[in-house]
Order: structure tokens, then sequence, then C-alpha cells
């Protein structure tokens, strides 16, 4: 269920195989462990990968109604936190600005809101989040 968008850094079987190309699947997983949890029903887990590799995972398992409708109606463009995240950190990435590297995004959307969502980002050599590099730039 949902829609998913993949980077190139990791292969999709690798990902598949941890069950990470499905909004239901990452949701509901339990193996991994917490990191934070913030207001409004966000919640960051690190899991660690066959490959050696280890990620966190933002799970955004419950997106309000009212919250999704405000941002349908806004012109942002993306629908849900995850989704802006994905854009804004592949977007870095691509003029050359060291950033934490995104794997995939996930949207479960009904009646064209965004219900749930996640993002998975590799955590890696510890790159700049976009919040320290933003901190940095001015």
């Amino acid at each position: 269920m949902g829609k998913c968008c993949q980077h190139e850094t990791l292969k999709t079987d690798v990902l598949r195989a941890h069950r990470l190309l499905d909004v239901d699947d990452v949701l509901s997983r339990n193996d991994v462990e917490m990191v934070k949890s913030q207001a409004r029903g966000r919640h960051v887990v690190r899991l660690g990968l066959s490959n050696g590799d280890t990620c966190f995972i933002k799970r955004y398992p419950r997106i309000g109604f009212w919250q999704a409708l405000c941002v349908r109606l806004l012109p942002c463009g993306y629908a849900s936190d995850a989704m802006r995240e994905w854009k804004a950190l592949c977007r870095t990435k691509s003029l050359g600005i060291s950033v934490i590297t995104p794997l995939v995004v996930g949207e479960d959307r009904r009646w064209g809101l965004v219900r749930r969502a996640f993002l998975i980002t590799l955590d890696g050599d510890r790159d700049s989040t976009l919040e320290e590099v933003a901190l940095n730039s001015s």
C-alpha cells in the first residue's frame, strides 16, 4: 500500500529483504531501536541492515485529517513532512552539499490526502543534517 520513492544508494534487494519498500511494513516494524519520539506523531527509530549499514526511519504513523487537508490546500506542493524532507535532501545532495543520504520515502494516500508516511536515511559517515547545513551557511 502507498507510494515509495527510492534513492539509488542502496540496492532494491536489500531494501526489499528488510521490508523497507511498503508503508504498512515500515510503520508496523517492532525490531527497531527507538531514537526519539516527538510531538505531532513523528517517531525516529534506528535499524541495522544485513549489509552492515544502519539507517534511521522517521515514521509518521498518523497524519491528522485537518493537518493533511490544510497542507493540501496550501501551495507547498507536497503533503507530508517526510516528502518535503526527501525533496530537500535530494536537492541539497544534487548541489554537492554533504548531507545525510536519503534512501526511501513512502506515503499512504486516501482521497488525495496523505494519511501516513515515512522517510529512511542512511546513517553512513554521519554527514550533516539539513538543519546543520542551514545553520552553518548563515
